[in-house]
């Protein structure tokens, strides 16, 4: 994963003219730039997010009780 920033220490990949931070997701303690070895000489593969609208809804109900005879 990647965190745009500016003027930080550590590894980036540079999108559309801007720097996208490494952030390690799999462990605790990394700090933003810092890059586990083995992934220090690989490519990054960029997905960037495309908002897309959400619907959200929420329903309601009522049993109706029938009487049959």
């Amino acid at each position: 994963m990647g965190v745009k920033g500016e003027n930080l220490s550590g590894v980036y990949y540079e999108f559309q003219g801007e720097k996208y931070y490494y952030v390690e997701t799999t462990g605790t303690g990394w700090k933003i730039g810092q890059i586990p070895d083995e992934y220090r000489d690989r490519k990054a593969q960029i997905l960037p997010l495309i908002p897309q609208p959400v619907i959200t809804h929420q329903w309601t109900y009522q049993v109706l009780h029938v009487k049959l005879s």
